[in-house]
């Protein structure tokens, strides 16, 4: 996915339909193993349902602004960039770059939640 090209609007579509993507495969998974009697089976069933929960929140980060998805050691300021940006109404939404790191899940999970 070349991303860099795009208006940041399609980049950020993008990159929420993946990740929901993503989020809907593991959801599946974990539906379909839930049930079984094996106790490894129903770990992985477990794994893939916070897979799929960490991805939705991702998503829905994404979706706010993909700056919001940013990891490292300033990420904990992304929230205000992001609404200071909408405050001015100034800012453009930078694309992040491809194989970037981003937010661990409870980091994500606790951002969503503001």
């Amino acid at each position: 996915m070349k991303i860099e090209s795009e208006s940041p609007d399609l980049a950020a579509a993008k990159v929420v339909e993946r990740l929901m993507a993503a989020a809907r495969h593991h959801a599946r998974s974990a539906r379909a193993k839930a049930a079984e009697a094996d106790p490894y089976v129903q770990q992985d069933a477990a794994i893939h349902a916070g897979t799929a929960v960490e991805l939705v929140a991702k998503a829905l980060l994404a979706q706010l602004d993909l700056r919001l998805l940013r990891d490292g050691p300033n990420a904990h300021h992304a929230l205000l960039d992001v609404l200071a940006t909408l405050a001015s109404r100034s800012g453009v939404t930078p694309a992040p770059k491809a194989g970037s790191k981003t937010l661990m899940a409870w980091d994500a999970v606790h951002l969503a939640c503001r």
